[in-house]
């Protein structure tokens, strides 16, 4: 079996019963299963040798309180096997203690990252939050600027449109005569659109040449595919006529109906070849035609649209000569009427030409002072998107490192049972301990008696063997004849007489213990 054990307790092993651990722990985790290993198959290597050996002797441990100067025999009871299963478990039971340590320090580093993590979180969010909160303050100080600089905006045109004093002196020396007013409005209306005619003459040139480029492009296009068809409508011809040839020539043959299966196919894919080949090169020109009268169509168009184009300009041209010859004449005139309001009309520039510089600078201010709104609004915006961001994180982080803490709780809990199953099996092995050195005690009692025991039946049988010998030697000497004569002239009593036989031996004296245990050596 792979494990023995002492009683009903179970201790978690080391292999394949730890809980996991970080990647970083891997090496640590792999030596401490070596070493773990490793000493489980000493103590597997000493149960082999008390089996082998009954009678080895074991040290005492000096943790009971026993005598460590001498050995005793095991006698190769269960006793032992089960000590050292004990041991085996206990070991087992630190080694898991150990990895258990290890896993929990490894999930506490974990949580300990993740809440520095969160907390860095937190104060990139409160920082994000901080930023929002001053470009939305900036953004209310952009909203009042352009409050001011419109408010500026339409004050200057006020002045200079409606009814101000630029305005005002205008219409003074507009009002002089009603003939200056109306060659003023003539004048105007006719340099207005002399110069839109002069801008369409511009545009109507510029759409000239583009349909004289666009002509000549789809003419180049269209004779480049046309070149293309007629090529390509040539070799489908010369394809076609090479087709039917061969159709005749192949079928006049003289192998024709003679010649082998495998050589009928083949001239039967020779000529279906060739008919794709010429038919596909009919579609081909086909397609080319079709994309030749197609480009045809467009030349065409380009054509009809430069004509177009040449007669729009044509009448333009006509039209804007006459319209400059109008607009000279109606300068003049303003000129003339505009010589009796010279002193009002000179004050009424300088007023107007004051307010358009006012409403100009104005304006400008108006448009930096939007940008710079648009701008902080952008970036209110910017930054609301990070502060949702960093909020997320948060969550995310505060989520994860949540879970790490329950890890973390559950990795303690698990150190901590595994502490109490290392003290368990400890507490095990002492007992195991204490019942192995009371039995091993026990028995060399009990062999020590038995061998004292031995040696006492031993010593008396030798004693009693030498008395016999001797009485046996005195009994077979001769008897000397006087005695003889003796005896035989003696009167015979009721006493018989001692003989050497029945002389009475004191009983040998108690055979001392022999305190000698028999060590087998291993």
């Amino acid at each position: 079996p792979r494990r023995m054990t002492a009683g009903n307790e179970r201790s978690p092993l080391l292999i394949g019963e730890v809980g996991g651990v970080p990647a970083d722990r891997t090496p640590l985790r792999y030596a401490l299963r070596f070493a773990a290993a490793a000493a489980v198959f000493a103590v597997v290597a000493t149960v082999g040798v008390v089996a082998v050996h009954p009678g080895s002797s074991l040290r005492r441990s000096s943790a009971l309180g026993q005598d460590v100067d001498g050995a005793f025999p095991t006698g190769g009871g269960n006793g032992g096997l089960a000590s050292i299963a004990s041991e085996t478990n206990t070991m087992e039971a630190n080694s898991a203690a150990v990895a258990s340590h290890i896993d929990a320090q490894g999930t506490r580093q974990e949580l300990d990252t993740n809440v520095h993590a969160r907390t860095t979180a937190d104060d990139e969010l409160e920082a994000a939050t901080a930023e929002t909160v001053k470009a939305k303050s900036i953004l209310k100080q952009k909203d009042l600027e352009l409050l001011r600089a419109q408010a500026d905006v339409d004050m200057y045109r006020a002045a200079a449109f409606e009814g101000g004093p630029s305005d005002m002196d205008e219409n003074a020396a507009l009002t002089q005569t009603a003939a200056l007013s109306a060659d003023k409005r003539t004048y105007l209306i006719t340099r207005n659109t002399y110069a839109a005619s002069t801008l369409l003459v511009a545009t109507n040139k510029a759409l000239l040449q583009r349909a004289k480029a666009a002509s000549a492009t789809a003419m180049q296009a269209f004779t480049q595919r046309k070149a293309a068809a007629d090529a390509n409508r040539a070799e489908a011809e010369q394809m076609a006529m090479a087709m039917t040839r061969h159709n005749k020539e192949t079928k006049a043959a003289a192998a024709v109906g003679e010649e082998s299966t495998a050589d009928g196919v083949s001239r039967s894919i020779t000529m279906a070849q060739i008919s794709e080949n010429a038919t596909r090169q009919e579609l081909l020109g086909i397609d080319i035609q079709t994309a030749a009268a197609v480009l045809k169509q467009k030349w065409a168009d380009c054509l009809l649209e430069q004509k177009t184009a040449q007669e729009t300009l044509d009448a333009e041209e006509v039209r804007n000569a006459g319209l400059a010859a109008t607009s000279n004449k109606m300068q003049k005139e303003f000129i003339d009427s505009s010589h009796v309001a010279a002193i009002d009309a000179t004050a009424a520039a300088d007023a107007k030409k004051k307010a358009a510089a006012d409403l100009a600078d104005a304006s400008k201010q108006y448009a930096a002072a939007l940008v710079a709104r648009e701008a902080a609004r952008k970036e209110v915006e910017r930054l609301a998107d990070v502060q949702e961001i960093r909020s997320q994180e948060l969550a995310a982080q505060s989520a994860k490192t949540d879970s790490v803490k329950a890890k973390s709780d559950v990795m303690d809990a698990m150190e901590e049972e595994a502490g109490i199953a290392t003290k368990v099996e400890e507490t095990k092995d002492v007992n195991n301990r204490n019942a192995v050195v009371n039995a091993i005690a026990a028995d060399l009692e009990e062999k020590e008696d038995a061998a004292a025991a031995a040696k006492a039946a031993a010593d008396k049988a030798t004693v009693t063997a030498q008395v016999n010998a001797i009485t046996q030697a005195a009994m077979d000497q001769p008897v000397p004849r006087v005695v003889t004569d003796i005896l035989q002239n003696t009167a015979v009593t009721e006493a018989p007489a001692s003989t050497a036989a029945e002389v009475s031996l004191p009983d040998a004296p108690a055979a001392e213990p022999v305190d000698a245990p028999v060590e087998a050596s291993a």
